[in-house]
Parts: C-alpha cells; sequence; structure tokens
C-alpha cells in the first residue's frame, strides 16, 4: 500500500545549516528546535538528540492462534481508528507518526480501463514530525473491492503517489485466516505521477505475511517493494522496500500498527507503540 512509501522529513543533525539564503544566527526556541529562519522568516528546524538512550522494542512473542486476517482486511477497510508510533536512530534522534484511518463509503475508482471500478475507501492521515519539530502530513485515499476487501489501489498527496493494482479488479484478497510465518504474494501495481495516469512513475509489488507480537496478537503486515524509473526518481519516488503492519486479535479486531518507513540521512526506521 503506497500510503507508507515515503517519509520527506530528514535527520539533519544538531548542527545549524549554512550559507541557506539570508539564514539568521544560530538560535533557539524554548524548545531547542529552531536554529535560524529563511529569508521569507521560515524556521529552519535542528535535529537536537533528545533520547541518547532510546526504549527498546519489545520482543515478539510467538503466538499458536489461528487468525481471521479476512475479518482484519474488512476492519482496516471500513473501521475507523488511529494509533501513534515512534521510532529511532542511533544519534538519539526520535520520530513520530500518528497514523489515522476512516471510512469513506462508496466510491468509482480510475484503472485506466474505460469505465472505472467500484470500490469503498478510507482515508488515512500520516502525520510524522522528528524531535517535536513541525510535522509533515501525508494523506491517502485508499481503494478497496466492495466485496473482497482486496486492495485495488490509492491516491495520494504527491507526485508518484496514483497507484492501480495490475490487473485490476482481478486481485487476490489475504488469505481467509492465517498462522504465524505465513506469508504470500499479492500483488503488483503501477505507480503513476497523478491520477491522469499520463506518467507512469515505476512499480510496486506487496506480499502479505503474518509476524509474531505477543501472545495473544500478531502483526499482518503488508511489505511493499518500490522500484521507481526515471520519472519516479525526479517525482521524489525512493527505491527499497517499507511497511505497514496492523496488530489484530484472534476475531480480526485492530488494536495497534507497525510501520517500517525511510528517513532520509538515516535509512530504514521501524515505528512502533511505545505504550
Amino acid at each position: 500500500m503506497v500510503t507508507t512509501k515515503l517519509v520527506r522529513f530528514a535527520a539533519r543533525g544538531g548542527l545549524c545549516a549554512a550559507a541557506v539564503l539570508a539564514l539568521a544566527a544560530c538560535g533557539s526556541n524554548d524548545n531547542g528546535y529552531v536554529c535560524g529562519y529563511d529569508a521569507f522568516g521560515d524556521p529552519l528546524f535542528c535535529s537536537i538528540p533528545t533520547t541518547p538512550s532510546p526504549p527498546t522494542q519489545p520482543a515478539p512473542v510467538a503466538s499458536t492462534d489461528t487468525f481471521d486476517t479476512a475479518a482484519a482486511m474488512t476492519n482496516v477497510a471500513t473501521q475507523t481508528f488511529s494509533y501513534t508510533v515512534s521510532g529511532y536512530d542511533s544519534s538519539g534522534n526520535s520520530y513520530t507518526v500518528v497514523y489515522a484511518s476512516t471510512p469513506g463509503g462508496s466510491a468509482s475508482f480510475q484503472t485506466g480501463a474505460a469505465t472505472p471500478v467500484p470500490a469503498v475507501t478510507a482515508n488515512v492521515t500520516e502525520t510524522f514530525s522528528e524531535n517535536g519539530s513541525s510535522p509533515s502530513v501525508t494523506t491517502t485515499t485508499n481503494y478497496f473491492d466492495p466485496s473482497t476487501y482486496a486492495f485495488l489501489g490509492s491516491r495520494s498527496n504527491y507526485l508518484g503517489g496514483y497507484e492501480v493494482v495490475a490487473p485490476t479488479p482481478t486481485v487476490s484478497p489475504v488469505p481467509a485466516t492465517a498462522t504465524e510465518g505465513q506469508s504470500t504474494s499479492l500483488f503488483s501495481a503501477n505507480l503513476y505521477r497523478d491520477s491522469t495516469m499520463t506518467v507512469n512513475d515505476g512499480t510496486l509489488t506487496e506480499t502479505f505475511a503474518l509476524n509474531a507480537d505477543t501472545a495473544t496478537t500478531a502483526l499482518m503486515c503488508f511489505d511493499d517493494t518500490t522500484s521507481p524509473n526515471a520519472s519516479g526518481t525526479t517525482d521524489g519516488l525512493v527505491s527499497g522496500q517499507t511497511s505497514v503492519c496492523y496488530r489484530i486479535s484472534p476475531a480480526g479486531t485492530i488494536q495497534g500498527i507497525e510501520l517500517t518507513q525511510p528517513v532520509a540521512g538515516v535509512g530504514l526506521v521501524t515505528f512502533w507503540q511505545t505504550s
């Protein structure tokens, strides 16, 4: 699912930026995050490590339960939920994502065919911040088959963010039930600059995996591999792997989320629930 393909902030270290327009002298606000201003008066934020000894992610615990992954996928497409997850790098910088999803109801999804396919939608907002700095927001509408809740594609608010599963609507839903350790390939998709689909920005493939979490929950993970072409690279897409994992109960209830995403200048960071 293309919603977790990019994190557009960068780990900038503890030094002030230099020679950025008319940069003011290094200073800070009460929180210590502003190190200067550009010629337009916009603040430039510095990454000041605030968590030199970040919390350790709990080790996964195996569960022998069978999980209703079809019900979980239905909940992903139709339920409202919001979770805050955190990630850390070796320099002590902390990153936070607030991941919120709300159902959007029935819609049609343009796949490039003459007639759009029917769909139900979920509107996802991901709010990213680094060391408490001003957040950046990514919004995405995910489209699902109204019968099987298989993923059809998505539309995001950045270039390269229009994803179309191919072929559509002939896509495979997740397994009806699964046990930990089970995985399967789900689909490949085309990425476009925007919803006009006139510029192809590359491809994306997705796999499903049910991973260990706790004795009573599992992580239903969707692992994406993004392969941008030259146009996609120009538009800011990044080659590599990302994932979004939903913490689910055996009945398929969503109880949390875990993300793995690239942070510029750092690499892949896992965002997890610390409480």
